[in-house]
């Protein structure tokens, strides 16, 4: 098939062609790319074409869905759909979605919103050179493939580190990963993770949750932020209130917390220019577990007084469980000390001046 395909040199489809049939021209030139496109005047006429040129959803040919006259439409087929098949790229998952939306859109005319590629090309033909609406097209089409093949050709299999916890009484799935993926949190998330760690070549870092987990991200910020002061030669003082705050922190500006999308960014694609953590993959994953962790030690901490709170290795870190544990201590001694009874203070009476006979006698 290939072979024989190998020699066209035009690719024709009607006036202001619609997303299925740019969708099967995209298909087409990613294995001919040196193939014209050509728009053709009244292109639903039935036409013969010579041996060097495809036409896609005209000519009642094998890449028109559309009724012949001597036949109904090709069910459940458009021009994307069919050009697949003859690819032999049908079930390649790269293209999956792409197809499925391009045939429910030319079915049905079913669209994801105002701002959608195959909605907008109908108005942009009205005030733009068809050609020129393709080509806005195609970027939009290229880009969502580009991502498809990040998604379905990745590493997180082979190397993502797998932690799953209980938390709340529930199953956590966090995973920690070293990748370049620009979608790895999409890839995380069909694998069930609740939690992703991803760390760059950079050495900068994302930390993604999935979204209606409700997590503590803000005690995650925190027990981040108090490492990373750590580690920088604590230039600031410890402040748990603080180091929970959304968005930037001056004092500590390798961490962002973004509370409503449920994330903690050491620098992003926008966002460029932030220091790398100076924290090691494994030791933020560690971090992650002893907050989430129903089973972290802590937790079970029956500690009588607050001295010994206050000596902990994880004193420092603020564990919300820790402060729970802290208070009732604390309304204790605060009651110990008001019904202590106050100490009389002892008036000092000098001693009597004795007279110099008097010492001298005594000193014979």
């Amino acid at each position: 098939m290939e072979k024989a395909w190998g020699n066209i040199k035009k690719f024709v489809t009607h006036e202001r062609p619609h997303f299925d049939e740019i969708v099967a021209w995209f298909l087409w030139s990613l294995r001919f790319p040196d193939t014209q496109l050509l728009f053709l005047k009244n292109g639903n006429m039935r036409m013969k074409f010579g041996d060097d040129t495809i036409a896609i959803g005209i000519g009642g040919g094998e890449f028109d869905e559309h009724s012949t006259g001597k036949g109904d439409r090709k069910k459940d087929q458009c021009a994307a759909t069919l050009m697949a098949y003859h690819l032999g790229i049908e079930e390649d998952p790269c293209f999956k979605k792409l197809l499925e939306y391009t045939l429910r859109n030319d079915l049905k005319g079913v669209n994801g919103g105002i701002l959608d590629v195959a909605a907008r090309i109908k108005t942009m033909y009205d005030h733009m050179d068809q050609m020129e609406v393709v080509k806005w097209a195609l970027v939009a089409i290229n880009d969502f493939y580009i991502q498809q093949k990040k998604f379905h050709n990745n590493d997180f299999d082979e190397k993502a580190k797998i932690t799953v916890v209980k938390h709340k009484g529930k199953d956590l799935k966090i995973a920690a990963i070293v990748s370049d993926n620009t979608i790895m949190s999409k890839v995380a998330r069909a694998r069930g993770v609740d939690l992703l760690i991803q760390q760059e070549s950079s050495g900068n870092v994302q930390i993604f949750s999935k979204q209606g987990n409700l997590l503590d991200m803000g005690g995650l910020a925190r027990i981040l932020r108090v490492e990373e002061n750590r580690l920088t030669g604590n230039r600031v003082k410890n402040d748990w209130k603080l180091f929970e705050t959304e968005e930037k922190i001056n004092s500590i500006p390798q961490w962002y917390f973004h509370k409503e999308m449920g994330a903690i960014l050491n620098g992003s694609k926008t966002a460029t220019g932030v220091p790398p953590t100076k924290l090691k993959l494994a030791e933020i994953q560690d971090l992650t577990v002893s907050l989430l962790d129903d089973k972290s030690w802590y937790k079970a901490c029956k500690t009588l007084a607050i001295q010994q709170c206050k000596n902990c290795k994880l004193y420092d870190f603020g564990y919300r469980d820790c402060r729970a544990q802290r208070g009732p201590l604390l309304e204790k001694e605060k009651k110990a000390m008001e019904k202590k009874p106050a100490v009389a203070k002892l008036s000092v009476v000098p001693p009597a001046a004795v007279p110099a006979e008097k010492q001298a006698t005594a000193a014979v």
